[in-house]
């Protein structure tokens, strides 16, 4: 008997907690932004996802600590956008190591706009430093520092445009 109520607070704890995430995910804030990273051809897909991913969370968090507002949303395809959000495209060109101790991230993006206009923001270059005898973890951290710094131009452009966007339609 002690059993059989223990397995039923426990089902009834599980539901209690699983609760709460269930109804926040049917009342989700829709994304004021979609992005789509498009990355060079690499041999290893996963190794493709994986840069994707990276430049896709850098890019929320240098947009959050700029002063962007809404949520971002990464799209893998294009027919996976929503045409009634803006779809900003990010084409990776280079995110490398050089031999000389230079970590560069170099980026063309483009915003699709609701009406379906397309506006060429321009290329993005971020460079950091780093030591050949360094760690991963630095050596990691400069790869991010190179990826922010670039994506720091890019929302500066980025909130020049929704500012004008925004001035134009009062």
């Amino acid at each position: 008997m002690k059993n059989l109520s223990t397995r039923i607070l426990g089902t009834l704890v599980a539901f209690a907690l699983l609760a709460p995430l269930a109804s926040a995910k049917s009342t989700a804030v829709p994304p004021a932004l979609q992005v789509r990273i498009e990355t060079p051809t690499v041999i290893d897909l996963m190794r493709e996802t994986d840069i994707q991913d990276a430049i896709s969370v850098h890019l929320s968090d240098a947009f959050r600590r700029s002063g962007f507002k809404g949520r971002i949303a990464q799209v893998d395809h294009r027919d996976d956008a929503d045409p009634a959000i803006p779809l900003l495209t990010i084409r990776l060109d280079n995110w490398r190591a050089r031999p000389t101790g230079m970590v560069e991230c170099r980026f063309f993006a483009t915003l699709t706009a609701t009406d379906g206009s397309e506006i060429r923001l321009g290329s993005y270059y971020g460079t950091t430093m780093h030591w050949g005898h360094a760690n991963r973890f630095t050596v990691r951290n400069a790869f991010e520092d190179a990826a922010v710094s670039a994506l720091r131009d890019l929302y500066r452009d980025y909130a020049k445009l929704d500012t004008a966007n925004a001035d134009s339609t009062e």
